[in-house]
């Protein structure tokens, strides 16, 4: 049973892509205009980043396979898991 649930307004669009999987076992959901992390080795949550009032919502999100690279909208930011 989930101890949390996350709720946000969410955008009805095919091409959005707001959830994705790293090799490392680490899931980002983009929820609005924020970036989450959630690491399934120790169930924690932590926020990545927050995109600014004039970048708008977070509509994708992707991990490279080969280095700690993840790209959330238009912005590139590393994050070391």
């Amino acid at each position: 049973m989930p101890q949390s649930v996350a709720r946000a307004n969410k955008q009805d669009d095919f091409y959005l892509n707001l959830v994705s999987w790293s090799s490392s076992n680490v899931l980002g959901v983009g929820l609005s205009n924020s970036v989450y992390l959630w690491s399934a080795q120790t169930s924690r949550v932590d926020k990545l980043c927050d995109m600014g009032p004039d970048e708008g919502e977070v509509t994708g999100l992707e991990w490279t396979n080969k280095v700690s690279l993840f790209i959330p909208g238009a912005v590139v930011t590393i994050a070391d898991n």
